[in-house]
């Protein structure tokens, strides 16, 4: 994932305001993110940013580490799938390019 893609995930899945961080501060989340979609369960996600809030702070915005993480997943496996579609040939196009392709091959200018 690109850190603009992580940007994206972050900022759908957590904190729709996170704007003026730092590198530095984009940075470590971008690890954060990066270690909770590839973690082989939501709980093994979670288990990576736990830190980011005491017990009693995720309870108090209602949330934790948990959802959070199911959040981070489920915004992350969107964004991956857009970018496939949006690299993707709609059939037109492909069919347009073979005729092209068969056109040129065949001596025609």
């Amino acid at each position: 994932m690109t850190l603009e893609q992580i940007k994206r995930v972050y900022r759908d899945a957590i904190d729709p305001n996170a704007d003026g961080e730092s590198a530095a501060w984009w940075a470590s989340v971008a690890l954060d993110v990066l270690a909770v979609v590839d973690a082989p369960t939501v709980r093994s996600a979670a288990g990576h940013i736990a830190w980011w809030h005491s017990d009693w702070e995720w309870s108090q915005v209602n949330d934790s580490a948990l959802n959070a993480a199911k959040r981070l997943r489920h915004a992350a496996r969107r964004c991956l799938t857009e970018r496939a579609e949006q690299n993707a040939f709609p059939e037109s196009d492909i069919k347009g390019q073979v005729s092209a392709s068969v056109y040129h091959r065949a001596g025609n200018n």
